[in-house]
Formats: C-alpha cells, sequence, structure tokens
C-alpha cells in the first residue's frame, strides 16, 4: 500500500511551464530548510506578521521543518494548511501555501500565496511562485 492511499495529498501536482508544486518529501524540505538558513529577505525589512526570520540560520532553518511538519500533523477536513514545495527545473526555489479555518462553513481559504519563500515572483496561470534573487543572509544588510 502507498503513502497516497491513507494520504492522497501525497500525490497533489500543480504545474506550469516553469514550476511545479508539491508536498516536499525529506529531501525537499530540507533543501528548503537550507534556503530558509541562507536568508529568505532584506534583513533591514520584515515582511512578515511573525518575525521567525529574525533568528540565527539555523533556528530559521529548524522552524521551516518544524512548521511543514506541524502543518501536516493537525490537517482536519475543516481547518487545514497547505504548503507546498516549488521546484525550479528540479531545484527547490521556495514554497506556496494556502489554509482554511471552518471550511466546511466558510468554504473559502485564508491566503494563497507566499508562506515564506524567496526572491522574486513569477506569476503563472492563478498560481504564484518564487525564485531566488538576490540571495540575502542573516550577515547582509
Amino acid at each position: 500500500m502507498s503513502l497516497m492511499s491513507h494520504w492522497p495529498l501525497a500525490g497533489l501536482r500543480l504545474t506550469t511551464p516553469r514550476l511545479e508544486l508539491r508536498l516536499p518529501n525529506p529531501d525537499e524540505l530540507a533543501a528548503l530548510a537550507s534556503l530558509a538558513a541562507e536568508g529568505v529577505h532584506d534583513p533591514a525589512v520584515q515582511p512578515f506578521t511573525v518575525a521567525w526570520t529574525d533568528v540565527a540560520p539555523e533556528q530559521r532553518a529548524r522552524s521551516v521543518l518544524q512548521y511543514h511538519w506541524r502543518c501536516w500533523g493537525e490537517w482536519q477536513p475543516e481547518n487545514w494548511e497547505l504548503n507546498l514545495v516549488a521546484l525550479e527545473d528540479g531545484v527547490v526555489v521556495g514554497t506556496q501555501g494556502i489554509g482554511a479555518r471552518d471550511f466546511a462553513i466558510r468554504r473559502e481559504g485564508l491566503r494563497w500565496g507566499c508562506h515564506a519563500s524567496w526572491g522574486t515572483a513569477t506569476t503563472a496561470s492563478s498560481i504564484t511562485s518564487y525564485a531566488p534573487s538576490p540571495p540575502y543572509s542573516a550577515g547582509s544588510a
């Protein structure tokens, strides 16, 4: 029996001419964490409501792993967060997410777009994904 038998989201793939979005496997999740450790945004600007990036590189990497694992572990049909890894030519370049609360009642998602992504936006179809440009490190200004 395959993972998809128990967790159908494991087979979800969204593709554009440039990008593929899917649930990350362990190696892709590690690559995403490494990208976070390298730096997510210009340190002079905080684009997130939660300042998860204002920590040491190893803490940023760990928080990416823990966030993805927590979202998978807490998944319920009525309350969920789907975080997909964005790949360009098979290389992890960022992540996309969507989530919902009280989905059976509201029938609407909380967000569709960037959640901890890296770099310049590229829109393809209705999916917005991100590729690294320029890279920022925790020590750069």
